[in-house]
């Protein structure tokens, strides 16, 4: 048992050190942000883990784990929606109906979004009803009830200046980790 403990981040310890921290091993065992999967009207660029531009883009995998984490550092963008969505959401189309996609807008945040804001999602499915919790710096600012749907991570940017870079776990350490057994988004994979 102690080799699986040692070997991914889903066994033993659930991806964190002694004091809680996630832990991320960096390459392949984490989803991506998906260079197909996105809203070709837009402008939207993908560069490894960065977005710049208008548009709508999807992760790579769809979260099948109980609790995931992932993180949207803030580069240049005043309006931003994160969050999840189900296989029949139209990319393109508004974020957070509670039926096909569930999000936050950065209008609901306290606050105008910054340059070096890390903007947090959890999504919590190892309870129901699923909840999502957003933080900004660290620091709760919004739950939403979540989808009993198998679900992507999605994120709209608004303006062809905007940039922001998100971690599923492979870009190293999170900035702020939320415990809890969280931990980055992993790439489903076949264990025989």
């Amino acid at each position: 048992m102690e080799l699986l403990k040692r070997c991914c981040c889903c066994c033993g310890d659930g991806g964190q050190s002694q004091d809680g921290a996630l832990l991320s091993s960096g390459g392949a065992g984490y989803a991506a942000l998906s260079t197909r999967k996105k809203n070709q009207a837009g402008t939207i660029e993908v560069g490894g883990a960065t977005l710049s531009g208008a548009g709508t883009v999807l992760a790579d995998e769809h979260v099948l784990q109980d609790r995931a984490y992932w993180e949207v550092s803030i580069e240049r963008a005043d309006r931003l929606e994160a969050g999840v969505a189900s296989d029949s959401h139209i990319l393109g189309s508004a974020l957070g109906d509670g039926r096909t996609s569930w999000a936050l807008h950065s209008t609901e945040l306290p606050r105008p979004l910054a340059t070096g804001d890390v903007l947090g999602v959890a999504l919590d499915q190892a309870d129901y009803p699923v909840k999502i919790k957003f933080t900004l710096n660290g620091e709760p600012v919004a739950s939403i009830s979540g989808p009993a749907t198998e679900c992507t991570p999605i994120f709209r940017l608004f303006a062809t200046s905007d940039s922001v870079s998100v971690n599923f776990g492979d870009a190293g350490p999170f900035a702020h980790a939320p415990g809890g057994g969280f931990s980055g988004l992993m790439r489903s994979r076949s264990i025989l």
